[in-house]
């Protein structure tokens, strides 16, 4: 009878293939951190551009009033500019709050571009446009100005933003509250803090941009 014992292939030690449970569990784990990572990222950037949008369409609506500003001059006079700017800072929508502004309409008492207008009528037109531009853009927005004839014409955009946002110290996420202006603010804090004239206050999640303008 032939020997079998010597054609029987008996299995030798091999190195070990695939993955074990626990190599599965830490790849898992180490994605699971990386995406979450990730999606952070991906939060502070969303919210950071929607600053830079916000930032441009104010900058893009200044320039819009400064130019409506100008040909609202009385170019035959030279001393009209000593006056100029109380047409605009004097509106009485121009000094609500932010507050009183959410139930202020936007729309003029007079149709300046069908109808014949005096000048305090145009600015009051001009005001209500910009402000209209404001709420096609920006979240429950207000516009304020103020200013004279020696610093111009300094208009608050303010809005609100629901992603202006912190953790509290139990780790909870709470609307951010805007610096009231004050005179020591420096060049950054004046253009980003709140006028006291907004009436804010602790109003949590309005921000505010403040820019000025010369004839």
């Amino acid at each position: 009878m032939p020997d079998l014992t010597s054609q029987m292939a008996w299995p030798t030690n091999s190195p070990q293939r695939g993955a074990t449970l626990i190599e599965v569990l830490v790849s898992i784990l180490l994605m699971s951190v990386t995406l979450m990572g990730l999606a952070g990222l991906l939060g502070l950037a969303g919210r950071m551009q929607l600053g830079v949008e916000a930032n441009a369409t104010a900058n893009r609506l200044l320039n819009d009033l400064g130019n409506r500003i100008r040909a609202n001059l009385d170019t035959t006079n030279p001393a009209d500019r000593a006056t100029w700017a109380a047409h605009y800072t004097t509106l009485s929508v121009a000094t609500k709050t932010w507050t009183q502004q959410q139930s202020t309409t936007t729309v003029p008492a007079t149709n300046c571009t069908t109808s014949s207008c005096t000048r305090d009528e145009l600015a009051e037109f001009d005001v209500a446009e910009i402000r209209g531009q404001m709420a096609r853009s920006m979240a429950q927005p207000a516009l304020l100005l103020s200013g004279n004839a020696s610093v111009g014409v300094i208009a608050t955009f303010a809005w609100f933003d629901k992603d202006f946002t912190s953790l509290d110290t139990n780790g909870a996420v709470q609307l951010n509250v805007s610096a009231t202006c004050a005179s020591s603010d420096t060049a950054l804090q004046a253009q980003t803090c709140c006028p006291a004239a907004a009436g804010v206050g602790s109003t949590g999640g309005v921000r505010c941009l403040n820019l000025g303008l010369l004839p």
